[in-house]
């Protein structure tokens, strides 16, 4: 739990408490919510929390998300919406549980590569970025109609 007192300290003072949940099953903490904590960088240390299931992100101020965020083998749902993401790590296709991955409203200009590799991935949101293009396989045929540079809709794999 080194990695929740390392973020404590991080935030203490600056947000309201109520922003921060988590879930544990058996003694391990799968569940982790830093939603609209104003963090703009993710401690080190919470890459031990490798039993995560379940990470919302949203509503922060990051600009990127670190390497270390593809060593959550068991990791189902990421939610990073409304921050300032450009790109997302290449390590995200090591993250072979990963069903949703929620992307809406950053400024995304270009998905990984490997994302081709999220085989279990049936969710993927990325409403409000920059992208010009998706990989065929992740877009919905009726998102096809938009005339903006801004890919406008949420991709939802069947």
């Amino acid at each position: 739990m080194h990695a929740l007192k390392e973020l404590e300290s991080l935030i203490q003072g600056t947000i309201d408490g109520d922003k921060i949940s988590c879930f544990a099953e058996q003694n391990t903490l799968v569940a982790l919510s830093l939603r609209y904590c104003g963090l703009t960088t993710l401690p080190d240390s919470l890459s031990q929390l490798t039993n995560l299931q379940f990470l919302d992100l949203t509503g922060n101020q990051l600009v990127v998300l670190p390497d270390w965020i593809g060593r959550f083998p068991k990791l189902r749902r990421l939610y990073v919406d409304d921050n300032r993401l450009a790109f997302l790590p290449e390590s995200l296709g090591e993250l072979n549980n990963l069903e949703e991955l929620h992307a809406d409203v950053n400024q995304l200009v270009a998905l990984p590569v490997s994302i081709g590799q999220l085989t279990s991935l049936r969710r993927l949101y990325l409403y409000d970025n920059r992208l010009t293009s998706v990989p065929a396989e992740y877009t919905d045929p009726l998102c096809q109609d938009s005339d903006s540079a801004r890919f406008p809709c949420s991709c939802v794999l069947s």
